[in-house]
């Protein structure tokens, strides 16, 4: 304890005293360990938000859990209770995600008894079927048109079915009972396609082809009697509530290829109250109970993935072989989880790049204010030595004083992450910290054990390199280098790509931190050469700065030399993030205007056109291109086949220069054959040869003279034609309105406020829409404000080192600045002689820094997948010069300001305290 507490005060002494390295150590390394430990914690902020949008995002029927089942039970309460049992089976870790729950209770499908006949050999005409429908809760969620809600009621009725319908035969029946009536609800779309009003009574025989139907023989059976009470809208059709299921609202239609037949599949509205009502009339036969639970998106959490994607599984794997009518649990939360994870993943890699590189920037730093602490006590270490201190003690006390200032400041730091950062925490954040702080102890340890491990004797200067490398120094160096180079060929070779699990290889994600190093050490070993050979040949010129400037760049120690790998490793990761940033808005901006066309695109109501004021008004501000779209129906049933008759001249003004660019052929301008109008067809278009379009005055011939895979504002995979609007004006004989514009140079407000005005019902699509569509994940907007981040902290940690360099030889420095102004040097001949010294080193940085930032994304390119980021499959690297010319003139006027402050310092350093100064 004495031993310690001298320590201890001999630690605080030298703060007294030289206060300036202990407290530099100390800033660095709580500012490092605040932003590693804070990462994670932010990280997890990251994914947690972009689990829960893309759960908001996907369908109704994939991010929630229903169980279903055939039964008949005997009462509402039993079916309440059924329905909290389903819920208190899921799995806990999907349990605990449900926020709400509802269950439907839906009878058989029932054939309209006067609609058998149309069942025959020969199936013909319109034929209705109804199913009953309880379903909780459900009144909030629609309105009454006409009539009233329906109630329960004891009425029967006498019901008479003469006839079904069983594998397509008519069958005679002589069914005669008394049944219930049961009072029921239609929405108006369902009412007019099953031609039914309020107050009318309709009858319906059990549809024998229901599974539910076939498990109850036929002298079992009973009609069923409806009366219509009322007419109901649902409110909101898109809620989730309704569980995608919008046949009570509208009701399945199913129609012949040649439209003889045509089946109405209808759902009729009971009250909650009738459910003994509905039991009765569908007596015996099985209903189907559906129990929804509703997954609350807010309380996902990442870090619980891994178990609520097994309990998922688990679910799947149980039911995988249920039958049509047994039990079964439909869970499609597995999809989302899988789509998450490789969003994530994505994000993760592209980040993990940047903070890695900025870890080890942070580190070297630390290591530099270790060297620097080092340079100010060496002679203190070289008298601890002399007066028998071992080399253990030696590196024993500096152990101790290093984690004396980085243990404070890294509790410092990873405390202030979590005040600061309010995200769910993780372990990695005091993880990162401690590796921080060790890292730190164990470079101020191998800052002086050079020192503290050499023989007894009197030490050289350190600003001279005399000998060469130990062969265990240059097989280490040529490890590095042989990892950078096979982490680069595994990186095009497999990617960055991320584990099943949504995971990243933290050794591919360090390749472009090894490949920075790599090119450091390389700069370190060629860099004196070429300085040492322009020193020689400047003896001969006269003067004294130019010689001894490149001779003091030229002797560097390593200490003094390692600033150049963290500005190497910073401008780099600068550079690299810039990049990134750059093709993922230059991907994002060629999928808005692949899916647009335009700047903005205004599409009329459907069957109507555009006002003639509009496109003037907006020609008069920007540049318009009119187009006039029409399906022609030349492909298969419910197939979009759009013919696009543009202004060819004006379309390709107004994209020139810009991701949608096109060229039309020269025989869509001038067509080859009188009367024909040209088109320019998709690949995939389905119908070669000519096709017609159909215009207000007649039919118009399109003659097919070519193809092409795409076109701007047409989706992928839709078949399409291109056809000139003036040939198309011609062959009508009039002018045709358009019902599309395509507008460029206009902002979207003023496109908005000019339709508002003119076509209010019309549809407006624009770029800056896309791109905020492809930026409203948190996982994409998170990773731009990532990257931003990682430049500016970028830019920290080379200034930073830009200050240590000078730092560290600044003793050697000022003596030789000194002598050189009593030898009759001016003030301008000491800055020039900094400059000198302090110029080719930063210029190999710049040029290392900024080629490694632009190399980078470009050997990494073969194993990117930004899809996910851009909306498109083909994004290319593109290279950003404006980022690398702001940070080489940012790092130029740094390095300006401290040869400056270098030379004024040095005005007021006399003889005497040149000879003070000693060795350095």
């Amino acid at each position: 304890m004495t031993a310690a507490a001298g320590a201890a005060r001999l630690f605080l002494q030298r703060v007294r005293f030289d206060p300036g390295p202990p407290l530099a150590i100390l800033a660095l390394v709580g500012a490092t360990c605040f932003v590693f430990a804070a990462l994670p914690r932010l990280f997890n902020g990251f994914a947690d938000d972009g689990l829960r949008y893309t759960v908001r995002q996907s369908p109704v029927s994939s991010k929630n859990v229903r169980t279903i089942e055939t039964a008949r039970v005997e009462t509402l309460t039993d079916v309440a209770t059924r329905a909290q049992r389903s819920e208190q089976a899921l799995p806990p870790q999907i349990g605990e995600l449900v926020s709400a729950s509802t269950f439907v209770a839906q009878g058989p499908r029932y054939l309209l008894q006067d609609d058998t006949a149309s069942l025959g050999p020969v199936r013909r005409g319109l034929i209705r079927y109804v199913s009953l429908r309880l379903h909780s809760g459900v009144r909030p969620h629609i309105r009454l048109l006409r009539g009233r809600f329906p109630r329960a009621s004891g009425t029967r009725v006498s019901a008479d079915a003469t006839q079904t319908v069983f594998f397509n035969q008519v069958q005679p029946l002589s069914w005669r009972s008394k049944v219930p009536l049961v009072e029921v609800a239609l929405s108006a779309e369902t009412a007019r396609l099953l031609r039914l009003h309020v107050g009318d009574r309709a009858v319906f025989m059990p549809h024998l082809n229901d599974l539910a139907v076939q498990q109850v023989p036929i002298r079992d059976e009973r009609p069923l009697v409806i009366q219509v009470v009322g007419l109901l809208a649902v409110k909101d059709p898109q809620d989730p509530f309704w569980f995608a299921d919008g046949t009570l609202n509208v009701p399945d239609v199913r129609q012949t290829p040649d439209l003889e037949e045509t089946e109405v599949f209808g759902q009729a509205l009971v009250a909650e109250d009738q459910y003994a009502t509905m039991l009765q009339a569908t007596k015996p036969l099985p209903l189907g109970y559906e129990y929804r639970h509703f997954l609350d998106p807010q309380r996902f959490d990442a870090g619980r993935l891994a178990g609520l994607r097994d309990a998922s599984a688990r679910l799947d794997a149980r039911y995988a072989g249920a039958g049509p009518l047994e039990r079964r649990v439909e869970i499609g939360l597995p999809a989302v989880l899988d789509r998450y994870d490789a969003a994530r993943a994505q994000a993760q890699t592209l980040l993990a790049v940047a903070a890695i590189g900025l870890f080890a920037c942070g580190l070297a730093n630390v290591g530099l204010l270790g060297a620097l602490a080092y340079s100010r006590r060496r002679t203190e270490t070289r008298v601890s030595r002399t007066r028998g201190a071992s080399s253990l003690q030696v590196l024993g006390t500096q152990a101790a004083e290093g984690l004396l200032i980085a243990a404070p400041a890294g509790f410092l730091g990873w405390l202030l992450a979590l005040l600061v950062v309010d995200a769910r925490g993780t372990s990695l954040s005091g993880w990162l910290a401690l590796a921080v702080v060790l890292a730190t102890v164990v470079l101020l340890v191998a800052a002086i054990a050079g020192v503290a491990r050499r023989p007894l004797g009197p030490l050289g200067r350190e600003d001279i390199v005399l000998a060469r490398p130990s062969p265990r120094r240059l097989a280490l160096e040529g490890l590095i280098a042989a990892a950078a180079a096979l982490g680069v060929y595994l990186l095009r070779r497999r990617g960055l790509g991320a584990d099943s699990v949504g995971g990243f290889d933290p050794y591919l994600a360090g390749v472009p931190v090894l490949l920075g190093v790599a090119c450091g050490i390389v700069a370190l070993r060629l860099y004196p050469l070429p300085i040492a050979a322009a020193a020689r040949v400047a003896r001969r010129a006269r003067g004294l700065v130019l010689p001894l400037g490149l001779s003091r760049a030229a002797r560097q120690s390593d200490i003094g030399a390692a600033p150049l790998l963290v500005l190497v490793l910073a401008l780099g990761i600068a550079g690299f993030s810039a990049a990134m940033l750059r093709t993922l808005d230059s991907g994002q901006n060629r999928t808005a205007w692949r899916v647009v066309g335009a700047d903005v695109r205004v599409d009329a109501a459907e069957d109507a056109t555009l006002p003639p004021q509009l496109a003037s008004r907006l020609d008069s501000i920007g540049d318009v291109a009119g187009a006039y779209v029409q399906d022609p129906g030349v492909g298969a049933a419910g197939e979009k086949t759009p013919v696009v008759a543009v202004d060819l001249k004006a379309y390709e003004r107004l994209v020139a220069g810009t991701p949608a660019a096109v060229s039309f052929p020269r025989e869509l301008h001038e067509p080859p054959i009188p009367g024909l109008v040209p088109g320019l067809v998709s690949t995939d278009w389905p119908a070669p040869g000519t096709f017609q379009i159909t215009l207000p005055n007649e039919s118009v011939n399109v003659l097919t003279i070519g193809d092409r895979a795409s076109f701007p504002g047409v989706p992928p995979g839709t078949p399409f034609s291109i056809v000139p609007l003036a040939a198309l004006e011609q062959a009508n004989g009039a002018k045709i309105a358009p019902n599309r514009l395509y507008v460029g140079g206009v902002s979207e407000s003023a496109v908005r406020e000019a339709v508002q005005e003119a076509a209010p019902k019309a549809e407006i699509a624009s770029r800056a829409d896309v791109v905020r569509g492809l930026r409203a994940s948190p996982l994409v907007g998170n990773v731009f404000r990532g990257f931003r981040a990682a430049i500016v902290l970028a830019g920290l940690y080379a200034a930073v080192a830009i200050a240590l360099m000078a730092l560290i030889a600044s003793r050697s420095r000022s003596r030789d600045l000194a002598l050189v102004r009593t030898m009759g040097a001016s003030q301008r001949e000491s800055i020039g002689l900094s400059a000198v010294e302090l110029t080719p080193f930063v210029l190999t940085a710049l040029v290392l820094g900024i080629g490694l930032g632009i190399a980078i994304p470009h050997l990494i390119a073969p194993g990117l997948d930004l899809a996910f980021f851009t909306g498109n499959d083909n994004s290319s690297v593109v290279t950003s010069w404006f980022a690398p010319a702001v940070s080489a003139a940012g790092l130029l006027l740094l390095v300006a300001v401290t040869v400056l402050v270098i030379g004024l310092r040095s005005r007021r350093t006399g003889l005497s305290s040149v000879l003070r100064i000693g060795e350095r």
